[in-house]
């Protein structure tokens, strides 16, 4: 199965492949509409990902959900994550999802993309305070795009690494949007069993959060910021045993 991009463009390999089935499955390239890195002091702006839905996705509007930013659409994106397996594609349209619990992607799975249309796509949180909106635990060779996480300023966690089924590696964040969470905007934690690495970041920004990308594990290493944005967040990105690398990146 192909990932298509927006309105069918030709697609180039994404990750570096580890088997021919799973390159073609995983190819995709960044959207022609997708903007430039931005400009020291403006804003970060996500496009609008106009994809044409295939018919083996997982579509989160044919499973129930309202997104209509007042519904709870908790159990709907759940059932979604529970049917997930390796190569699934969940699809969020446009639209406001609000979730009051986390939503959690369980592996061990390669090969899994949750896709939304950027800037027409938000989950936001309408839970307790501290809570945490996202989490995988053990997912490779994945990609996460087009998603605005809003922690309503009460979520802590937006997207939770929780890293104990199965190494994660290869995993693509892209045109992704964080706000107002009150501890971290994606978190992989010390306490996981194994760790995220060789990941990436792009195009993603951070507004109103106490930290913007926290990892802390020996084994977290070669994480990459490309064209990102920072804005009024404590600190920015916080490494504590691994490395990363950063460019076309502004903090504020």
């Amino acid at each position: 199965m192909e990932l298509p991009m927006p309105n069918d463009r030709p697609c180039a390999p994404l990750f570096r492949p580890f088997s021919v089935v799973l390159a073609a499955f995983l190819a995709a390239t960044v959207p022609e509409n997708a903007p430039a890195a931005p400009d020291r002091g403006e804003s970060m702006k996500l496009p609008a990902l106009n994809w044409s839905p295939r018919s083996d996705w997982l579509n989160a509007r044919e499973a129930g959900a309202a997104g209509d930013g007042e519904t709870d659409d908790t159990a709907v994106l759940q059932g979604l994550m529970n049917r997930a397996r390796n190569g699934t594609v969940i699809y969020l349209p446009p639209g406001t999802y609000r979730i009051t619990q986390e939503v959690r992607l369980q592996g061990p799975l390669i090969g899994v993309a949750v896709i939304g249309h950027g800037r027409d796509t938000v989950l936001l949180w309408g839970g307790e305070a501290g809570g945490r909106m996202f989490a995988d635990d053990g997912v490779a060779y994945s990609r996460f795009v087009g998603l605005q996480f809003d922690g309503n300023r009460t979520a802590a966690i937006g997207f939770f690494h929780d890293s104990n089924r199965r190494f994660e590696t290869e995993v693509r964040h892209q045109h992704l949007g964080f706000r107002n969470f009150t501890n971290a905007a994606v978190l992989a934690n010390q306490k996981d069993k194994y760790a995220l690495a060789e990941t990436a970041f792009e195009n993603c920004f951070f507004e109103d959060c106490s930290r913007g990308v926290v990892f802390t594990s020996f084994n977290d290493y070669n994480y990459t910021f490309d064209g990102c944005e920072f804005r009024n967040c404590g600190t920015g990105v916080f490494c504590s045993h691994g490395n990363f690398y950063v460019r076309n990146t502004h903090f504020e």
